[in-house]
């Protein structure tokens, strides 16, 4: 079938934008199942969605999340990624996290439970699993243990497999299938506005978007299109994979710059929630994000707005659960690892690093999940003398002391080293031989202190130390970091000092805290030539303040990029005056 442009665009015209394209008859069925006969299943039931990848699941049970008839007969919706590890205790924190809204949750998994058990007590609810992979029925039983709620409770799912839904006793099952050619069509053309029927896409949403976006690009170009339509890549086979080819030919169509930026997204792993502005400070860490001589442009809004580049072309989505935050669709990132190559590699539960000696040896960026037995999984990283990145990407890590003191000396050309959320307490002396470092996070760990050596670091551009409750000490050489840009120290309730020198960093874009000290410390007007400040500040102990030139020197009216600011005075003042 082949349509003109005029025919496809009065079909767009006529396109419900609130609804899911083809995907009408889908949600009625699946919403009966969720506002069924509560008295066929007193307690909960689970319904499961089955289809093959990027055709839509997800998509279909975020529309049925937020069908407002859900949200009336529902007293609580809870929405929960699984992806692949099934791991009884995370999932269990992960729900109990979302039914509460608290990040902090019982560290065994009974006391977990049990106050699960309590919080959904009495309660209609709804809760989706979504993108599960467990066969394990003896898992599935261990998390369903506390999941008791009113009559008319649902579990949602969301798999590939028929086999997945099976073991969580799924009888309420719904098959979702491809796309028809008329809505893959009005699909395309909503993405494309153009005129060629896709076949070769095979009804899935994702690719008939990411390639459409492409197309969209291409105006209507003939030869153009032709060329796309009769490129190699569709006759390849990655894995098995029948949507890779079309998701690659939406990679082979970016440029240079937006290429490598998305390759260094396969050190994530799936369902990983990104916050735009951590990544871009990553990105700019490796060197990515080259400003052309006489642009104005910084490299933090250049990498926003490439970010922003890649979001238009679906290789990033807006996250259902966090609004701030985003998503890469597991297909996406399938495409991610395929194209990275040999020099990225992320280590999971499923991959055991000895099984890599040769390739060791070429991997230039290294990201990990939790290791189970840390000797095993990090001895390797020895032979990776070029290795640029070091970074761990689960919610916690075991990673300790003694890995720092063996490994740093011998990754001479680093350039992102973060330990956040490991279970370190002590940053060895030798963190200073790392010259090329241009990124440190040691957020969330037990250190109390960051070692002067780190002034040694003169290529440094971002240093993280947030949620490190017992940090009390900044070493006094800061003032060496003059190519410093971002430093974060919130929520570090022991530190009371801002070393001195700070003032004179005036690259720094970001700085969460400063402490006022009149006697040989920091004073406010050391704000002065800080101008290219952006997003939050807090200054404490503004009771020092007691010459008002000093106050006005600060010239905090001037910087602009200021979105808030936190002042505080001490105890002998009264609280009124913090503002």
């Amino acid at each position: 079938m082949r349509l003109m442009l005029d025919e496809i665009t009065v079909k767009l015209n006529g396109l419900d934008k609130n609804r899911i394209l083809g995907r009408k008859k889908d949600e009625a069925a699946v919403l009966e199942k969720l506002l069924g006969d509560e008295s066929r299943n007193p307690n909960v039931s689970v319904v499961s969605i089955v289809g093959f990848g990027g055709v839509g699941k997800t998509t279909l049970a975020r529309l049925l999340y937020n069908n407002q008839k859900v949200k009336d007969y529902f007293e609580l919706r809870v929405w929960v990624c699984v992806s692949e590890g099934f791991d009884v205790l995370t999932v269990s924190k992960a729900i109990y996290q979302d039914v509460t809204g608290e990040e902090n949750a019982p560290a065994s998994l009974n006391s977990l439970q049990e106050a699960l058990k309590e919080k959904l007590s009495n309660k209609r609810f709804l809760l989706v699993l979504d993108d599960v992979w467990n066969e394990d029925h003896q898992k599935w039983k261990d998390v369903e243990k506390p999941l008791k709620g009113a009559p008319g409770s649902k579990i949602l799912v969301t798999t590939r497999e028929i086999t997945v839904a099976s073991v969580m006793d799924g009888v309420e099952r719904h098959n979702l299938g491809l796309l028809s050619d008329e809505d893959a069509l009005s699909l395309l053309a909503k993405s494309a506005l153009n005129e060629h029927n896709f076949d070769k896409c095979k009804g899935l949403p994702l690719a008939l978007i990411a390639i459409g976006r492409v197309l969209k690009g291409k105006g209507i170009d003939e030869y153009e299109w032709d060329k796309l339509l009769k490129s190699e890549i569709w006759s390849s086979n990655d894995g098995g994979s029948d949507i890779l080819p079309a998701l690659k030919l939406s990679y082979y169509d970016l440029p240079l710059h937006l290429k490598k930026l998305f390759a260094y997204c396969s050190l994530f792993p799936k369902d990983y929630l990104f916050n735009k502005n951590k990544l871009v400070l990553l990105w700019m860490a490796e060197g990515f994000l080259s400003q052309s001589k006489g642009s104005s442009n910084t490299m933090e809004s250049l990498g926003h707005q490439y970010f922003e580049d890649l979001l238009s072309k679906s290789f990033f989505q807006h996250s259902s659960i966090k609004k701030s935050k985003y998503i890469m669709h597991d297909l996406m990132n399938d495409l991610a690892i395929s194209v990275a190559g040999e020099f990225f590699f992320m280590l999971d539960y499923k991959k055991n690093a000895n099984g890599r000696n040769e390739a060791f040896d070429k991997i230039r960026h290294f990201s990990f999940l939790d290791p189970d037995e840390e000797f095993i999984t990090f001895k390797e990283l020895h032979r990776s003398r070029r290795l640029r990145t070091f970074l761990p990407v689960g919610s916690y890590s075991h990673t300790s002391d003694h890995v720092l003191v063996k490994l740093l000396p011998r990754l001479q050309l680093l350039r992102v080293l973060s330990f956040n959320s490991c279970s370190i307490e002590k940053v060895p002396e030798s963190i200073g031989g790392l010259k090329h470092l241009r990124y440190l996070n040691f957020s969330e760990t037990k250190i109390e202190d960051v070692p002067e050596q780190v002034g040694e670091l003169y290529n440094l551009q971002t240093l993280l130390v947030c949620d490190c409750h017992r940090l009390s000490r900044l070493p006094v050489s800061f003032a060496k970091l003059i190519k410093l840009r971002h430093l974060d120290m919130s929520n570090t309730p022991k530190l009371e000092k801002t070393p001195l020198g700070i003032g004179g960093l005036t690259s720094l874009q970001t700085l969460t805290l400063v402490f006022i000290k009149q006697a040989n410390g920091f004073k406010i007007s050391d704000l002065e030539g800080l101008v290219n400040l952006e997003g939050h500040l807090s200054i404490k102990g503004l009771q020092e303040v007691t010459d008002l030139q000093q106050a006005i020197d600060a010239n905090l009216e001037g910087k602009k990029g200021l979105v808030s600011l936190e002042m505080e005075w001490g105890d002998e003042f009264d609280n009124s005056r913090n503002l």
